[in-house]
Parts: C-alpha cells; structure tokens; sequence
C-alpha cells in the first residue's frame, strides 16, 4: 500500500478463532494472523488514527516491521522474526557489535523526532544476520523520555551497560552526557552515605563525594556531576560499583 493511498473505510469487529492472541494494553489488542503477519486492532478509532500519524514517519525503516494495511481501528503489519535481545543479553552478554547498532538505533530515535529516546530490550529482535528491529513501533510519540533511561536500567541488571555508555560516548558524545547526568545523580545522596559508611574508619581526611568533608575518609575518585561539561572523559562504571 502506497504512502498516498491510505483509507480508513474498512473496519474489524469480530476476530477470527484462528488467530493467536500474542497481548493487549488499554488500546489495543494483538494478534498474530499468519506466520508473517500481526494486526493490532483498536478500541477507538482514534487511537488507529494516532499510531498512523506515527507508522508514517517511520514507514519502510530498517528499525521498524513494514506497514501492510491500514483499516478504520486497525493496522497489518509485518512479523518480526529472530531472537529477543534480553535473552541473548542475559546468556551471553553485549557485545560492542550489538552495543554499536543499539546507539545506531537511538540516533535514528533522534533524527526521526521521537520524544521518547528509550527502549526496553524485551522489544528489540535480533535477526541471523545481526540485525535489530522493534517489534512494536508503539509509544515513541506519546512519552517524554530523552535518554536511554529503561535501557541503561536493564543492562546494568543483566550486563553490558559499560559497553554501551563507551559506544555511546564514541558516536553520540551529548546523549552519552545525558546518560551520565541521569545515571550519577539518581540515589545521589544514598550512594554517598554508602561510600561514606564503607570509608568512615579508613585514616585521612579528603572531600566525600557529595557529602562534603568527613574525618576518616579516603579519596574517593567518582565523576562529579558539576563538571561533566562538553568536554567530558569516559567513565569507566565498574571502577565505581567496586566502590559501592
């Protein structure tokens, strides 16, 4: 179906028994039809009308299943295929090869207008040849999120966020910033008052990181916040988790 083709006169109000239910949210409903093929079906027309807006931008991107066909309350589209991105992080790990087409992925957030620069790697596939795509383009126009902020959370669980912030500091230096900024500044005051406490009994008396001057304590080397400017150095994190 052609860009300029688009019709919203059919409509879906009975689903057949041979499709499988894959999930549902408060808007829609998913199913897959075919070994290749998955309609989301809307509560309200508007909804369809909404995602539309949002499937035209991103139409025939790599990073995206193809839009097959548009209907009053519902949208075809393709089926994603290969192995979930949490799996293969929690078995094996991330590699700077997949850490590179991650950052990829989030530069092509920006450049498309999204305003949610995020995602969670429960949503991202990996196909035989290395390639990722989403599986549910959802969501990128209707949430505020201007860095990584679920992706950097999942990785530092599973493992790879180091690997990450390093190709993001080599290819998007001002998002690596923002990661740095959120990362260091959530739990700020606990992740002082752990160091502080591990510290306390240790000779010496130097600055505390965002605690000020306390007897006892040693030097503690962590990127202060203040002074992550323009021409920031990469952090290595797990220097600073060996601390905690």
């Amino acid at each position: 179906m052609e860009n300029n083709e688009r019709s919203f006169g059919q409509r879906i109000n009975e689903v057949s028994s041979s499709w499988e239910f894959i999930g549902a949210d408060q808007n829609s409903i998913l199913y897959s039809i075919s070994k290749d093929k998955v309609i989301k079906i809307f509560r309200e027309d508007i909804m369809c009308n909404r995602e539309e807006r949002s499937k035209l931008i991103i139409y025939e991107n790599r990073y995206f299943p193809d839009l097959l066909e548009i209907g009053q309350n519902y949208i075809l589209r393709e089926k994603v295929k290969g192995e979930c991105l949490k799996d293969i992080v929690k078995r094996d790990g991330l590699n700077e090869e997949v850490a590179e087409k991650l950052v990829e992925l989030l530069n092509e957030f920006q450049r498309l207008g999204f305003t949610k620069i995020d995602v969670r790697l429960k949503e991202i596939y990996v196909d035989n040849e290395k390639n990722i795509k989403l599986k549910d383009p959802d969501l990128y126009f209707t949430r505020d999120v201007h860095y990584p902020k679920h992706l950097c959370k999942e990785l530092e669980k599973h493992g790879g966020l180091n690997c990450l912030l390093k190709t993001l500091y080599e290819n998007n230096p001002e998002l690596y910033k923002e990661c740095m900024l959120n990362i260091y500044s959530t739990n700020r005051t606990e992740t002082a008052k752990k160091l502080y406490k591990k510290q306390k009994f240790k000779k010496g008396k130097t600055t505390g990181y965002g605690i000020g001057e306390k007897e006892g304590m040693t030097e503690l080397k962590l990127p202060i916040i203040e002074e992550l400017d323009e021409d920031i150095s990469f952090v290595d994190i797990t220097e600073i988790e060996d601390l905690l």
